[in-house]
């Protein structure tokens, strides 16, 4: 009606910030939110530390999942707000993982805010590989690493080193890549689901790479608006 377009694309604007899908998670057995530890640091137990180090140990894996798209990676860049550090911190918005503030009356609130998908995944397999790391971190009792608050964004590459912070995979291929040597994701998703992900995504490589030159890498081209903008 009024010549504008609403769209989940995640990055349609250059420029702009894209198009997040921050995931809030909690577990809880009964009426219990598991996650919640008065005595604690950031009020969360260790269960909810080992479901934090599992979703940051896997989260190369899992990353095509949660940003399943070419144009998904052109939101993943620094200055925008986007997660591109694996860490996590309670004020910082840099980092891979949230921790929301405790607020005093409110133990059911306690949870965790995962902040690397976008809206145009698939749901279904996105909330499935979280679960899936998480829990993977709670059954093998993965350690954490300290909390970050710094913005990584304005740290040296010598102070991300000495604080072992990695990045996501820059691009949807690399990040294929590493979804291609993932037991969890064929564990979690069966063989045919998980190669049949992974060839689509293959030919999704092919054909952006056979139309849009590298000097793209960190921008939205032409190619994206008119591919994804009509179904995204």
């Amino acid at each position: 009606k009024h010549g504008l377009y609403a769209t989940f694309m995640p990055k349609p604007l250059n420029g702009q910030n894209g198009s997040g899908m921050h995931v809030h998670q909690s577990l809880w057995k009964g009426e219990e939110n598991i996650f919640y530890d008065p005595s604690k640091a950031f009020h969360l137990t260790d269960t909810a530390h080992q479901y934090i180090a599992g979703l940051m140990t896997h989260a190369k894996e899992i990353v095509a999942v949660h940003c399943q798209w070419v144009n998904s990676f052109k939101r993943l860049i620094e200055g925008y707000e986007a997660p591109v550090y694996i860490a996590w911190g309670q004020r910082n918005r840099s980092a891979y993982i949230r921790v929301p503030e405790y607020q005093p009356g409110k133990e059911q609130a306690t949870r965790i805010e995962l902040r690397s998908p976008d809206p145009a995944c698939n749901l279904y397999l996105a909330l499935a590989s979280m679960l899936a790391a998480g829990l993977r971190g709670i059954e093998k009792k993965y350690t954490i690493s300290k909390p970050i608050e710094e913005n990584i964004y304005k740290m040296s590459l010598a102070q991300q080193k000495k604080l072992s912070i990695q990045t996501l995979p820059q691009n949807l291929e690399a990040a294929v890549k590493t979804m291609q040597n993932s037991a969890l994701l064929k564990e979690t998703f069966g063989q045919h689901l998980f190669h049949t992900f992974i060839a689509n995504k293959q030919w999704e490589i092919g054909d952006y790479q056979n139309n849009v030159a590298r000097k793209y890498d960190n921008q939205v081209s032409a190619f994206e608006i008119q591919k994804y903008m009509s179904f995204l």
